[in-house]
This record gives structure tokens, sequence and C-alpha cells, in this order.
């Protein structure tokens, strides 16, 4: 039996696909399956290239590359889950790295405590300067509330993880090909809770590249609000799993409305949405009404906090210390505009 299967989905990654494939072939650890979901009509140029790296690759390993016409990225890995004969499965997005001693830390992590789920730092890369994204501690194995603590913001992503593939399959779990955010969280929390201990390793082999901007131009997503809501809700099961106090829950289920405010008013704005300035408008003065009303004591404990985007939570904030709904349309309406340029003009630049 294969030891681990990598499962990469691609869109529209003809120029960095060569690189992730590279690295696995790369890999010190040999013992490895690669399936490549190419997802998507329209990807002649991205087949051609994955063809052309299947040749390439290390005699004795495995590489299937699997193209399929219709779905998003949860389908993609659904099908790579599907086809996947290995006892490990670890996902690794296409235009991102990973460093040679990637697999060999996480089998090794595995060799002591029978762990189901290992789980490492991992490197934030933007041109040639480095960041490690929540440092952890090596070869620590943690029960629920220990990891939920220390690594909370690590249930956000499927990469940089070693997931048991006995796991997944005994407990039915994938990925929900209704979302298309938060679909990494819902799987990994899915995971979480079929799990009493999570190891953590100290190497960052994962390195996410901050290069492929067109991924940045993020669209309009009408089904956020409800995506966002399942993820929170895992969680907090996650935190009465582990024992948490019901202080310590309330106040996290305050901060998820919080953060999903944020994300609804961003979500008005991006390419996509059907909503004129004046829907927009009245939308965002019900939107803080609400908070206003929900979670006023939020926005004092919570408004100093910067996640996954922080412009986006920076302008919200500075907004809503004004308390105009116009002003935060505007605002907002100007910022994703002068993203969109920025992205144009940095993706123009790295092409050339």
């Amino acid at each position: 039996m294969t030891k681990v299967s990598i499962i990469i989905p691609c869109y529209k990654a003809e120029r960095f696909i060569t690189d992730i494939v590279s690295d696995v072939f790369a890999q010190t650890y040999q013992d490895w399956e690669l399936i490549v979901v190419s997802n998507g009509a329209g990807q002649e140029a991205q087949l051609a290239v994955l063809e052309r790296l299947k040749v390439e690759a290390p005699v004795g390993n495995r590489v299937e590359v699997l193209s399929e016409l219709l779905g998003n990225v949860s389908h993609a890995r659904n099908v790579g889950m599907a086809a996947a004969k290995g006892e490990w499965l670890a996902f690794v997005d296409a235009d991102d790295r990973i460093t040679p001693n990637y697999l060999q830390e996480f089998i090794c992590a595995t060799e002591v405590g029978e762990p189901k789920i290992v789980i490492s730092a991992g490197l934030s890369q933007k041109k040639e300067r480095s960041v490690v994204m929540t440092p952890c501690d090596n070869g620590i194995l943690l029960n629920k509330k220990q990891f939920i603590e220390k690594y909370g913001n690590l249930t956000q992503t499927v990469w940089g993880k070693l997931i048991n593939s006995a796991l997944v399959k005994k407990n039915n779990i994938c990925f929900n090909t209704n979302y298309k955010i938060a679909e990494d969280s819902i799987f990994i929390r899915q995971c979480l809770l079929a799990v009493e201990y999570i190891k953590v390793i100290s190497a960052c082999g994962y390195v996410y590249r901050r290069i492929n901007f067109g991924s940045a131009i993020a669209m309009y997503d009408e089904k956020l609000e409800e995506a966002q809501t399942v993820a929170d809700e895992l969680y907090i099961q996650l935190m009465h799993q582990a024992d948490n106090t019901e202080v310590e829950i309330a106040s996290m289920q305050n901060y998820f409305k919080y953060n999903r405010v944020i994300n609804v008013v961003n979500n008005l704005f991006l390419i996509g949405s059907p909503m004129s300035f004046c829907q927009k408008y009245r939308e965002v003065r019900r939107l803080l009404v609400y908070v206003d009303a929900e979670i006023p004591a939020v926005m004092a404990s919570f408004s100093h906090c910067c996640t996954n985007n922080d412009n986006v939570h920076r302008i919200f904030n500075m907004c809503y210390g004004i308390h105009s709904p116009l002003i935060m349309v505007m605002c907002f309406q100007a910022y994703r505009f002068f993203s969109i340029v920025y992205c144009k003009i940095l993706s123009c630049l790295y092409l050339r």
C-alpha cells in the first residue's frame, strides 16, 4: 500500500504547476503517489504541461492526471480522494511549494503516538521574504483543548497537514461542493471532531506563495455567509468536545459573528455582486444596526483584531467608528477598485 497520496487540484495553473510537481518529485521520502486533478473546461495548456511532467516522474511512483470539466476545487479534491490509494492524504495547492523534507517530517511524526492527524507550521512567502505562520512545537501530541488554545487558527486550511485516509473514509468526510469558500475549514474541522489527539511539528515545509494575483481578485459568493456559519459551528463543536467553558465558547461565538459581518460586507463589493449602489447601502446600514443590537461589546473586544484580510478589517473598523453607512460603502467600493488594479499590475510584472 502506498504511504502518502498527494492531491493537487489545479485550475489555470500552467504557470505554477511545474514548480510544485518538481517539488514532489524531489521529496527525500519517496513512498508517495501524486494525483493532480485538472478542474474546469478550457484547460488544454494546463493538461499539456501535466502530461509532460507525468513522463518525467521518478521510477516507481504513481502519477495520475485526472480531468474534470465541471465542479469547483472541492469537487476536484473529492475526485482526488476517491482515486487515492495511500494510507495518508496530503493536500497541496497548485501555486504553492513544498521543501524536500516535507513528507519525511510528517511520516517521522506518525511513527510515535499513532496520531491520525499531523499539523505543521507553514511559511508565507511574498517575493523573497518568508514569514513563519503560527510557529509550532515539535512532535507534541495534544488533546483538543490544548490544540485549540494554542493552534486554533490552524483549522482554516487543509495544506500543511497529513490526514489518515482511513479516518476520512470511516467518518464519510468529504469536501462540501456547495461552497467555494471555507470549504477547507469545514473539512479539517470535521476531521478534528473525529479524533482525540492531534500531533504538531515545527517543520515549516509548506510554502504558501502569494504570487497568484489572479486568485486575489475574489468573486462574489452568494453562499459565503452560509459556508462561514457552518465552519464556525464546527469550531464551536470542537470547543464543546474540548470542555471549554461557556464563557470561552460565548466569546468565540461573538467573535465569529463579528468576523462574519465584516466578510459579508466585503462580499457585497466583490466582482459579480448583483447589488446596485443603493442596495449595498441598505444592506450595510442593516448590518450596522445588527452589530449595534447584537454584538456591541464584541466591537470593543475585537476591533483591534485583523484576521484573513487585514485591509478589509481595518476599513470596516475605521468606518464603524465613524458609523456612516455611506462612508463605509464608498470606502469598500474604492478599496475593491484599487485592489483589482493593483493585482493586475503585479500579475503583469510577474509574467515579464
